[in-house]
C-alpha cells in the first residue's frame, strides 16, 4: 500500500529514538509500524528509503527483521564521505521492528517510509503489483516525457506516469519507478511525491555534486496521473524508468508479496565491457547454503538488491528479464572512486527464471540479494449464496403446487454464476444460471414426490466456489412429519431441502 513519503528515523535529530551515529557492528532496533502512516497491525513488510550520511569509512548497512539472524548481505553500500540511498523492502519482526547495523566506521542513518505490504490477515482487494518490462518515461537530456530543460533546485516539476511505458490509464494507485539523477551541479536531494498533494520534507535519493545516483521508489499516483519531483539544490538531469504499477482497490483479488530475510543468490567477480551475466532468480539458491530462496513457479516478479562491487572504472548496469530485449537504460551507475554501489530492482523473471545484468564497462563484480518476491494468489472464494423462495418459506410446510421457485443472490460483486442440482451432492448434473456482480437470479425446479435436496453454489470470475449454508423448506398438500436434512460436514454448498408429500 503506497504512502506519502514520511521520515521515521533520523539519527541526526534523534527521530526514532537515538541521536547517536551508528558505530561498527552494533545493531540498533527501530519500530516501523504505527508510524509514518504504517498501520500497527496486519503488516508483513515495509518499503523504506534508507540513507547514509557523513560516513567515516567505506561501509555497508544491513537491515533485517528483528528477532531473526543477521544476514551476511548488505542492504546499502556506502562510500566514505558521500550520501548513499537505497530502497529496501524489509520483512518486519515481532513488535513491528527491524534492526540495522553498520559494518565499518560510523554513519548517520535515515529511514523514510514509502509504503507497506499487508499480511494474510488482511483481505482488502487491490494492491496487486503488475511488473513491466522496464521503460524510460522521462529524460531531460532528450525530451522524453516532455522537457529538455534540466531540473532546477527549488522548482517542482510534474511527470506523467500513467498511460505511458505500459502503465494503463485507469485503476492504478501507484507506480514503481527507478529515478536517476545525473550531472548534478551541487550536493542535492531529490523528492518524489503524488502530484496535487503537499510536498514532503524527506528525500527519495541524495547525491553529491557531479555524481550520478539511482534509487527505486514506489510513489502514489496523483492528480492527472502524475508524480511530482523536486531538487533541493543546483541543477540536474533526471531520468524516470517505470518498473511496474499497483492496481487500486476497485480490482478484485491481489497478488501477495512474500518478504524474506535478505539472501544472496549471486556473487561473482569482474565483468568485461558489454558483458551480460545471467542470474537464476525464480528457483534461485543461496550462494552459501544452496537452499532455494525463491520458489521456481508462480512468481511474477522478484525484488533484488543489485550491487556493483569494486568497480575499476566508470560504467552502469542494466537489469532485465532473460530472453527479453535489453532496454536502453541504466539500473545503477558507478565510478572507480566508488566502493560498492547498490540499487533495488523489481524485475520479472525471464527465461528459465533468470534475470540478466549488463555492464557497460569498468570491470565491476556483482552481488544479487533477494528481499522478497511477488506470487500469484487467487482471490478468496465468494461468500455463501443466499437462497430464498416465494413459494417455500424456510423451515415451514406450505401447501403448494409441484413447481418450486428459488432465488439465489450474493453479496459479492465477483460472482458471475450460480450452479444448482437436485439430489446430487456431487453436482455432476448441475444446472447453471449466469449473473452480473452477484445480482439475484430466480429459477424454477419441479421435484418429484418425496424428500428432495437442492445443492447451490456461487462461482466467481476466477472459478472459485462458495462455502455452504443449509436451507430447508417443505412443500406438499399434506403436512409432513418433522424431518431435518443437515449439510454434510465441510459441504461447500447451500442446501435447500424440499419435502413434498402427496395424498395416497
Amino acid at each position: 500500500m503506497p504512502l506519502p513519503p514520511a521520515r521515521i528515523v533520523d539519527t541526526r535529530t534523534g527521530l526514532g529514538g537515538s541521536s547517536e551515529m551508528l558505530g561498527e557492528f552494533v545493531p540498533r532496533t527501530y519500530t516501523v509500524t504505527g508510524v509514518g502512516g504504517v498501520p500497527s497491525s496486519g503488516v508483513s513488510a515495509v518499503v523504506l528509503s534508507v540513507t547514509s550520511a557523513n560516513s567515516s569509512l567505506d561501509s555497508g548497512l544491513v537491515v533485517w527483521p528483528t528477532g531473526e539472524t543477521r544476514p551476511s548481505v548488505t542492504s546499502l553500500s556506502i562510500t566514505a564521505g558521500r550520501w548513499s540511498t537505497n530502497t529496501v523492502i524489509t520483512k518486519i519482526g515481532p513488535g513491528g521492528q527491524v534492526d540495522v547495523m553498520n559494518r565499518w566506521g560510523e554513519t548517520h542513518v535515515m529511514f523514510d517510509v514509502q509504503g507497506f505490504f499487508t499480511d494474510n490477515t488482511v483481505t482488502t482487494a487491490g494492491g496487486t503489483f503488475v511488473p513491466l518490462n522496464h521503460d524510460r518515461i522521462y529524460d531531460t537530456r532528450n525530451g522524453t516525457g516532455g522537457s529538455t530543460t534540466p531540473l532546477q533546485g527549488g522548482v517542482a516539476r510534474d511527470v506523467q506516469v500513467i498511460g505511458v511505458g505500459g502503465v494503463p490509464t485507469t485503476n492504478v494507485s501507484a507506480v514503481a519507478v527507478n529515478i536517476t539523477v545525473t550531472n548534478p551541479s551541487a550536493d542535492t536531494g531529490l523528492l518524489a511525491w503524488p502530484t496535487g498533494t503537499t510536498r514532503p520534507t524527506v528525500t527519495t535519493l541524495s547525491t553529491n555534486a557531479g555524481r550520478t545516483m539511482s534509487a527505486s521508489a514506489q510513489v502514489k499516483v496523483g492528480i492527472g496521473g502524475k508524480i511530482s519531483v523536486f531538487a533541493s539544490n543546483g541543477s540536474l538531469d533526471l531520468f524516470v524508468d517505470v518498473q511496474g504499477y499497483y492496481l487500486d482497490n476497485t480490482q478484485i483479488g491481489r497478488d501477495i508479496f512474500v518478504p524474506i530475510t535478505p539472501q544472496r543468490i549471486n556473487s561473482q567477480g569482474a565483468m568485461g565491457v558489454g558483458g551480460i551475466r545471467g542470474v537464476k532468480a525464480a528457483g534461485g539458491t543461496n550462494t552459501v547454503t544452496g537452499a532455494v530462496v525463491v520458489r521456481a513457479s508462480g512468481v511474477t516478479a522478484v525484488v533484488v538488491s543489485v550491487t556493483a562491487t569494486d568497480p575499476q572504472g566508470t560504467g552502469f548496469f542494466t537489469v532485465w528479464p532473460a530472453g527479453a530485449t535489453r532496454p536502453p537504460m541504466s539500473t545503477l551507475s558507478y565510478t572507480a572512486s566508488d566502493n560498492n554501489v547498490t540499487n533495488t530492482v523489481i524485475v520479472k523473471p525471464g527465461s528459465d527464471g533468470r534475470i540478466n545484468i549488463y555492464s557497460s564497462g569498468g570491470a565491476p563484480g556483482t552481488y544479487v540479494d533477494v528481499q522478497g518476491y511477488y506470487q500469484k494468489q487467487a482471490p478468496p472464494p465468494p461468500p455463501t449464496p443466499a437462497v430464498s423462495s416465494s413459494t417455500q418459506p424456510r423451515d415451514a410446510w406450505t401447501p403448494t403446487a409441484s413447481n418450486v421457485s428459488l432465488t439465489f443472490s450474493s453479496s459479492s460483486t465477483a460472482v458471475t454464476r450460480y450452479v444448482y442440482a437436485t439430489d446430487d451432492e456431487t453436482m455432476a448434473s448441475a444446472q447453471s444460471v449466469t449473473t452480473t456482480s452477484g445480482a439475484s437470479k430466480t429459477v424454477t425446479i419441479t421435484p418429484g414426490d418425496g424428500w428432495h435436496t437442492v445443492y447451490v453454489r456461487s462461482i466467481d470470475f476466477a472459478n472459485n466456489l462458495s462455502p455452504s449454508r443449509p436451507t430447508r423448506s417443505a412443500p406438499g398438500r399434506a403436512s409432513p412429519s418433522p424431518r431435518r436434512t443437515a449439510a454434510p460436514p465441510g459441504s461447500p454448498t447451500s442446501l435447500v431441502s424440499l419435502h413434498r408429500i402427496t395424498d395416497r
